[in-house]
């Protein structure tokens, strides 16, 4: 059985999801918009990032949307819930870098 020894505040859970949408949009506004002044690798890059963003997004909406919520107002979260969370987190650092240091595309979050 599960224990819920980690927990996530619902205000930074509700910042995250809405960080999370503003950088994708941003990425899809930069692929919309700017497509012809990007090399291919830059492109597969931020299609790359758009995946990572859109992964952990999903999971944070699918699986954390029906987590148990406390009196305080936190979110109980299982050891999977949080190694899975890490697990997204450093996925989309990682992409979000690499736009950063090869492309010279950053997000105003990062």
């Amino acid at each position: 059985m599960a224990v819920d020894r980690y927990i996530m505040p619902l205000q930074a859970y509700l910042s995250g999801i809405d960080l999370l949408e503003g950088n994708q949009d941003h990425l899809e506004y930069i692929l919309r918009e700017h497509s012809e002044n990007l090399s291919p690798a830059a492109i597969r890059d931020l299609c790359y990032a758009f995946v990572a963003l859109d992964q952990y997004r999903d999971y944070m909406v699918e699986e954390l949307s029906a987590a148990k919520v406390d009196d305080r107002n936190n979110i109980k979260l299982t050891q999977e819930n949080a190694l899975m969370i890490q697990m997204y987190q450093e996925s989309m650092n990682e992409s979000l870098n690499c736009l950063s240091r090869d492309h010279k595309i950053v997000l105003d979050e990062q």
